[in-house]
């Protein structure tokens, strides 16, 4: 595209932003607070995004919470831990790089804390030598409705059911703007600078299907991802990176906060049941992960197996870790679900007998009989669900998208699960720390642009 266009513009702002998720509020945020006008094109019709649903954690060293609870760290140590949990997953880091993130994600929590974001923590997680995670309280609503209001009182504007679709380019090849899909029609905002903040690609079986086409595949948590900054950017010369590896799908309960069972949990005898009350393996080697309610029951022995509260005794719940004894799933708030923790959720039931169990799940008493003995606990429905993959677009550590020369393309940036700089860590904490601290990053350089 050029910029002699024969239409007009329909908007206008210094910085224009495709996705209002964790990254694209950042970005926002960072942009406005430098003086910068802001517009945001959000394809759903509410903000927010994947990091509105997450979990909520945030891993960090070096931080405020830590030394308040007396937890000594340096990010020497953090870029060692780093460096083994991504070696288990098969990456290598660049450590430079890493050891560069690590120090930015410390700036983007104090940052955080400073607007009125609160964390509980800090918490242990393997590997990681000492407690890092640091958790979003009530859980990451909370974090989305601090960034917008602050992006709100900065004079950012946002539209939603807005989804960008192309980018302008002008004379030498620089980003003039983003064209966008609207109930309306056509939508057109010119702009100083263009920072892609749009997700990733889970919900584009068509392109994971050529990408990989032995990877196993399953429902995306979110429909939105469409991969649509990877698309825009690609078609005016950008270059990807990793593409072609997906994560593995993950049972997740299907509505907020999506908890995942602890892997322990079958170790121990809790048995994962479908909707005809057939005992299932948490994995799945086919193709195709079947879109199938699952269940997740655990029975009165494996359930006097697990930690609880009274098992806690820092600063962070680290019950389970200190006893050897597994918890249910990660958690908002607390970091860690204990049983205790699912009671009043709506994906959650403790049950008398079998029968019971049989009701909630919908099946025949008779295919229950080998469960176990009562009181029965039950989480569901459950499903396999992609939670993300392993590509985006090349980027600079300044957030600038980069063609297939590794070149910068004039006006435009990315960031959240759109941008990679540094390859996907592994282990949890690492999604919003990426989303926030890369959209801070992306924010500033496209102000300086």
């Amino acid at each position: 595209m050029t910029d002699k266009f024969d239409w007009a513009w329909d908007d206008a702002a210094d910085v224009v932003i495709a996705g209002a998720g964790g990254s694209g509020l950042m970005t926002a945020l960072a942009a406005a607070e430098r003086g910068a006008s802001v517009l945001v094109l959000e394809k759903a019709a509410q903000i927010g995004g994947k990091t509105a649903i997450a979990i909520g954690s945030f891993t960090a060293s070096e931080t405020a919470m830590q030394r308040a609870a007396g937890v000594a760290d340096s990010h020497d140590d953090h870029l060692a831990d780093m460096t083994a949990l991504a070696e288990t997953i098969g990456i290598k880091l660049d450590p430079d790089r890493a050891r560069r993130r690590i120090a930015e994600d410390a700036v983007t929590l104090a940052r955080l804390c400073e607007l009125g974001v609160r964390f509980s923590g800090p918490h242990p997680e393997a590997p990681h030598r000492v407690a890092r995670m640091h958790n979003i309280v009530p859980g990451p609503r909370a974090l989305v409705e601090t960034l917008a209001a602050a992006c709100r009182e900065r004079g950012v504007r946002f539209r939603t059911a807005c989804r960008a679709s192309d980018l302008a380019v002008g004379t030498g090849g620089r980003v003039t703007g983003v064209i966008a899909a609207t109930d309306a029609g056509v939508f057109r905002a010119r702009a100083g600078a263009v920072v892609l903040c749009a997700g990733d690609y889970t919900a584009n079986r068509d392109l994971l299907r050529r990408l990989a086409p032995e990877a196993t595949l399953a429902e995306p948590i979110l429909a939105t991802h469409t991969g649509d900054a990877h698309a825009m950017a690609v078609r005016i010369g950008a270059a990807t990176t990793g593409m072609e590896r997906l994560r593995v799908p993950h049972v997740r309960t299907t509505t907020w906060p999506h908890v995942e069972p602890a892997p322990e949990l079958y170790e121990l005898g809790a048995v994962l049941i479908d909707r005809e009350g057939g005992a299932l393996s948490a994995s799945h080697d086919g193709i195709d992960a079947p879109a199938e309610d699952l269940f997740l029951v655990i029975d009165s022995r494996v359930a006097r197996s697990l930690a609880s509260t009274g098992d806690d005794v820092g600063p962070g719940r680290d019950g389970w870790q200190r006893t050897d004894r597994p918890f249910i799933g990660t958690a908002p708030d607390v970091a860690y679900a204990y049983l205790e923790d699912c009671i009043g959720r709506e994906w959650y039931l403790e049950a008398a007998s079998i029968a019971e169990v049989a009701r909630r799940i919908g099946c025949a008493v008779e295919a229950l009989a080998d469960l176990g003995a009562a009181p029965f606990h039950v989480i569901g429905p459950a499903r396999r669900y992609m939670m993300g993959v392993g590509g985006a677009l090349a980027t600079g550590t300044d957030m600038a998208v980069l063609d297939t020369d590794g070149s910068p393309i004039p006006g435009l940036y990315a960031a959240g699960e759109a941008a990679a700089w540094m390859e996907y860590a592994g282990g949890h904490g690492y999604g919003i720390s990426w989303a926030t601290t890369s959209g801070r990053l992306a924010g500033a350089a496209a102000v300086a642009a």
